[in-house]
């Protein structure tokens, strides 16, 4: 459904498609039944953009500097090009490793930016 917004009205921004998106979930879900849990955590990409929801799921994130070997095997798990700096941001359920991890602000939909950070806004 999501996808096929997007497809419907190309100009109109990916993260704004999911937020609108999401209104017309949430207001189906709650007149079939107003106490339903929901849960719609969403990560959508267009080939170019990465953007997605937490709503009654959790998620997490870090946003990394530089390359970081794994804490299970020792290695760093990534191709990387030294002549540049890395930067990555890692999305999950829960944290899954020492970092320091952020949880997601619930009803939230965000994007990954081109340095690599998350824009988090609030939706519903």
């Amino acid at each position: 459904m999501i996808l096929s917004r997007h497809e419907a009205m190309p100009t109109q921004p990916l993260l704004e498609t999911l937020r609108t998106s999401l209104g017309q979930i949430v207001a189906w879900c709650q007149a079939i039944d107003p106490a339903a849990r929901i849960g719609l955590n969403v990560l959508l990409t267009d080939g170019t953009r990465l953007v997605g929801s937490r709503w009654g799921r959790t998620l997490h994130y870090v946003e990394r500097l530089g390359i970081h070997d794994c804490e299970i095997c020792g290695f760093p798990h990534i191709r990387h090009d030294s002549r540049h700096n890395y930067r990555a941001v890692v999305i999950a359920s829960e944290p899954i490793s020492h970092e320091p991890w952020r949880e997601v602000p619930e009803r939230s939909v965000f994007a990954v930016l081109p340095e690599m950070a998350l824009q988090i806004y609030p939706c519903g």
